[in-house]
């Protein structure tokens, strides 16, 4: 007898398709590269991954569950840059923030992180624990190898330069209509490496 994983068979009543849940998922994730997610409707997402939304409802219990697990599983992996100096590290952070700026799934899912923030204690939003902390880490790690090298201070506040960092990645997702053409980008790029340099 052939044997079933738990999250194929729950006891009785039909088992839930993975090919289902993929498809509930992809459909999200195609609506998102079209609309905002708070404009996203249960109605929508089942008639995109032809199922009824009875099998959305037995799945996840918001609409916000199902669009975590949607961007959290078709997200691009980045791995921190290491080009060996600072400033490139810089120069390929920027390009990923272009990257994502081009996709509006991702800005969604930044939206959706920056709504979870302005809450009294993010840190207990299941979207900004596993969308935010972890691209905090890479950029952390960017600095870290920067001040190992030498080239920042050791006494350098890590955090602040951080959120210099990324108040001006926001500005340019989701308030500069285009991204920066390469002269304006460099002189952005120069400002803040001799900030947090000098």
């Amino acid at each position: 007898m052939p044997e079933t994983s738990s999250s194929e068979s729950r006891g009785p009543g039909r088992p839930r398709s993975k090919e289902v849940h993929q498809a509930i998922l992809r459909a999200t994730v195609e609506l998102l590269e079209e609309q905002r997610f708070d404009e996203l409707t249960y109605t929508q997402i089942a008639e995109r991954a032809g199922v009824g939304r009875p099998s959305l409802y037995r799945r996840w219990d918001s609409k916000e569950a199902l669009i975590r697990e949607a961007l959290e599983q078709f997200r691009p992996e980045f791995e921190p840059p290491d080009t060996g100096a600072f400033y490139t590290d810089l120069q390929a952070l920027f390009g990923i923030v272009a990257m994502l700026k081009a996709s509006p799934a991702a800005r969604n899912a930044i939206a959706m992180a920056l709504n979870a923030g302005a809450e009294p204690d993010p840190s207990r939003d299941p979207h900004w624990r596993t969308y935010i902390l972890p691209r905090g880490k890479i950029i952390d790690t960017v600095f870290r190898r920067a001040m190992e090298r030498g080239e920042l201070q050791s006494d350098l506040n890590v955090e602040r330069a951080m959120d210099m960092l990324a108040g001006t990645w926001m500005y340019l997702i989701f308030v500069k209509p285009d991204w920066p053409d390469d002269d304006e980008l460099a002189t952005l790029i120069d400002l803040y490496h001799r900030a947090v340099t000098a």
